[in-house]
């Protein structure tokens, strides 16, 4: 059987690996990979529907990365650790490996500092207040907090009052009027 061959102007551009070769290269599970490159099935109301993939393989066959996608995979692969990284940090897990508490980002995850410097001063966990925003090893509910702020107590006030200290209770108005 002969391979079909496609006029390529720039060597990098070509398709020359696989994805099960290209995921070995990158030390990544196949299937991610796979994912990527062609998107992936998932159910909508009983039918079936494909996601868009994340790389545009420069195969017109779409079955071989060019050196180009291998790059791209490799970028993809390397923010997705840092990423995921910052965001797992913000999650307390069980001894069973499951979610117990969550320190959501109060402040703007925009700005690449943000997410790395956004104190643990709120805090969710089903076991508390039903799940919603707590400040942490207190109970006390951010909404409450931000009402006494919006109905006009000072932030000192709400300080002094609840015996925190007020860079917790500007997290807590942060919290709630995000």
């Amino acid at each position: 059987m002969a391979l079909k061959t496609t006029q390529v102007n720039d060597v990098r551009k070509a398709p020359a690996y696989s994805v099960a070769e290209a995921a070995h290269y990158l030390r990544m599970p196949e299937e991610t990979l796979r994912s990527w490159v062609v998107g992936r099935i998932y159910p909508v109301f009983g039918k079936s529907k494909r996601s868009r993939s994340l790389i545009t393989l420069d195969d017109p066959g779409r079955r071989y990365l060019s050196f180009i996608n291998l790059v791209e995979a490799h970028v993809l692969a390397e923010v997705m650790k840092e990423i995921l990284g910052i965001y797992l940090k913000r999650i307390e897990w069980d001894a069973q490996g499951l979610p117990i508490k969550l320190y959501p980002f109060i402040r703007d995850t925009d700005v690449p500092a943000a997410p790395v410097s956004d104190p643990r001063v709120v805090v969710m966990s089903p076991s508390v207040s039903f799940g919603r925003p707590v400040i942490a090893g207190t109970g006390i509910p951010v909404s409450s907090i931000y009402e006494r702020y919006r109905a006009g107590d000072s932030v000192a006030d709400l300080a002094r009052d609840l015996r925190l200290e007020s860079g917790a209770i500007e997290e807590a108005i942060r919290c709630e009027a995000a």
